[in-house]
């Protein structure tokens, strides 16, 4: 499949892309590196872009505004024409952003260049109108966080480790250390429960491990059958809800980790790659770990996906989308001209055998 040519949209930021979103109306809006913030509607016409202060590394809807972390600061901007609406500093690098009901969870860390480590965070509960209601700071970085009722959890780095909550209301907390006494890098939700992805390789629950692998797990995305792992040392794996693997796939490091809706036989899982300076975008058919498509592409930085599109953010400053029904009427005509010609049926088929 010719991966670049069926997009849905393709647009230019005009400068590294570093964070893309898509709307509840699936529109697309994208921050850059230097501060661009711009929106797309649903049908791919800019409504606006504005200048920013810094880098923006997280973006949420509510209302009639965007949020977005941008540098030191979080900023909210109006849907309607990208007026700043209010701007909000924090100590430290805005990272994240979590939405309650009535406010929003901001966490920001401080990077120390000579012991090359992060020395101080903090958590953040900021009203819709921009006022700081309280502030929590730690000594560890929380790396993943979502909401459960009026709680806010972060998975943490060290020295703690484990799963921090927080009372979004009475800023009570409380600290669950896991069975793996290792810093958090990413995690995700699996059939109505959160598992988390280890530095140590392991890939667990509050109160079991499920996986381990011999190098740190980057990247956790749930798939319609189970959940992918990404691994530092550049592998990709499949495993069903037990935790007993499907397939692996090898390659250069990974930048970006996604599956997305089903198609004519199964899931997608899109990978982003590192090649030297450059990256590589492939799709993998989530039932056998086949590769559909590949394509040359910039580095990717940032990637999301809902029910009907993928949005891409790169290097180089493109901001691409996919949409669903599109690419799966792609794939089924590419299926059935497989299915008329025995030969290339044949090459994949040997391709499975070598790989398992």
């Amino acid at each position: 499949m010719d991966l670049l040519g069926h997009t849905w949209m393709q647009r230019q930021l005009g400068q590294a892309v570093s964070c893309v979103f898509l709307t509840k109306n699936n529109g697309v809006v994208a921050g850059g590196w230097d501060g661009a913030l711009c929106y797309w509607d649903a049908e791919g016409s800019q409504f606006w872009d504005i200048t920013t202060s810094s880098r923006i590394s997280s973006i949420l809807e509510y209302d009639d505004m965007f949020v977005a972390t941008s540098g030191l600061e979080v900023v909210a901007v109006s849907k309607n024409d990208g007026e700043i609406m209010w701007v909000t500093a924090l100590e430290g690098s805005s990272d994240g952003l979590l939405q309650f009901d009535n406010c929003i969870v901001a966490t920001s860390s401080t990077y120390d260049i000579e012991h090359n480590d992060f020395i101080e965070s903090a958590i953040w509960k900021i009203s819709f109108e921009g006022d700081v209601e309280w502030v929590h700071r730690m000594d560890e970085r929380p790396w993943y966080g979502y909401i459960d009722g009026q709680y806010a959890h972060f998975g943490l780095g060290r020295p703690r480790c484990g799963l921090l909550s927080i009372s979004v209301d009475s800023q009570a907390t409380s600290h669950t250390p896991f069975t793996i006494d290792s810093p958090v890098m990413c995690g995700n939700i699996l059939d109505s429960e959160h598992i988390f992805g280890l530095a140590s390789g392991h890939v667990v629950t509050e109160k079991t491990i499920i996986h381990q692998a011999k190098t740190g797990v980057e990247f956790l995305s749930t798939s319609h059958d189970g959940f992918l792992v990404g691994l530092e040392n550049g592998d990709c794996r499949l495993f069903n809800q037990v935790g007993d693997e499907q397939w692996h796939q090898s390659g250069q490091a990974i930048s970006g980790l996604l599956s997305t809706w089903s198609g004519p036989s199964s899931g997608y899982a899109w990978i982003a790659r590192k090649r030297l300076d450059e990256g590589e975008l492939v799709v993998v058919d989530e039932k056998n770990g086949d590769i559909i498509a590949t394509s040359n592409t910039s580095r990717v930085h940032s990637m999301v996906s809902n029910d009907d599109r993928l949005c891409i953010g790169f290097e180089d400053g493109q901001v691409i989308a996919w949409e669903r029904e599109m690419f799966n009427r792609r794939q089924n005509q590419e299926i059935q001209s497989e299915e008329i010609d025995p030969e290339k049926e044949a090459m994949r088929a040997r391709l499975r055998a070598l790989r398992r």
